[in-house]
């Protein structure tokens, strides 16, 4: 496998990944983001088990292959790197990053990530979405093991939806003018929301949509699959 990036793409990529992904030791490979170059893409795939992350960019690809990588230590190598392309290349199981070597993870046992494509429910602006789950998020509960509390509720309807959120001892709900294009309500962990404010970023113009497949909920933008269960 051989490709080169634009070094500010593959910072925010990495950066993106590391949100969602942790240290595993029970399976280490759980730690890592598993890439493939194929056709002058790049896919980028990463789970947390509860989280499933996909993106997809444009590269340069002079060799296809796939590869799995732990994100942290080679985000941090390529910010100190003083060029404007980050050339990749996989050989007998070392990763060459431009005068570095670094050691890959297995991917035969990586577990699969999909692109679900559900039903469509509602679009939202960046901004409105990650400003909406600020403004309840804090009433959530914040232990996890109490799944039925530390969630974001979506009451979605017609017109309007509903953010709801409460710890037992209090509640909020925020009500927003929407056109939706279907009715339904929809629990989401709190991390899993936290977790996608942070993946919006700073992005203004694209619309994310939120579609349902089974027990995922799946948000999409720009290239962006993230799937919450």
């Amino acid at each position: 496998m051989n490709f080169i990036i634009d070094k500010k793409e593959i910072i925010s990529l990495l950066s993106n990944f590391t949100i969602i992904l942790k240290e595993n030791s029970v399976r280490p490979v759980l730690s890592g983001i598993y890439i493939e170059a194929k056709n002058n893409k790049l896919t980028l795939m990463g789970t947390n088990l509860e989280n499933d992350l996909i993106k997809v960019v444009d590269a340069k690809v002079m060799q296809e292959g796939t590869v799995v990588i732990k994100p942290a230590l080679i985000l941090e190598y390529i910010k100190q790197l003083d060029v404007e392309e980050i050339e990749f290349k996989l050989k007998d199981d070392i990763l060459y990053i431009h005068s570095a070597e670094f050691l890959v993870l297995s991917g035969e046992n990586y577990p699969e990530v999909k692109k679900y494509n559900g039903e469509k429910i509602a679009e939202f602006t960046p901004l409105n979405l990650k400003s909406n789950i600020e403004k309840v998020k804090f009433a959530a509960s914040s232990n996890v093991d109490n799944i039925a509390i530390s969630v974001i509720r979506l009451n979605i309807k017609k017109d309007y939806i509903d953010y709801v959120a409460t710890d037992s001892f209090r509640l909020i709900c925020y009500k927003e003018k929407s056109d939706n294009l279907l009715e339904k309500a929809i629990s989401l962990p709190l991390e899993s929301m936290s977790a996608l404010q942070k993946l919006l970023g700073d992005e203004v113009e694209k619309k994310v949509s939120l579609s349902r497949y089974g027990n995922y909920a799946v948000f999409t933008w720009d290239g962006t699959h993230f799937s919450v269960r």
